[in-house]
């Protein structure tokens, strides 16, 4: 019976091991597409600031 149930707490551990770890990944791309989005707003309010000053 203990066997049993250390190994249903091993398995238990390991799905949720797994789970964090596509939990961090999940994250991590997150983050990046936040960063990659953070910049095309600055370059397009760059790019708004250029057609501003050129037409003034």
């Amino acid at each position: 019976m203990f066997g049993k149930k250390a190994r249903k707490i091993e398995q238990q551990s390991k799905a949720l091991n797994r789970l964090w770890f596509i939990n961090l990944q999940q994250t991590e791309i997150l983050k990046a597409t936040l960063e990659r989005e953070e910049r095309l707003l600055d370059e397009l309010d760059r790019l708004k600031g250029e057609l501003r000053n050129g037409n003034n």
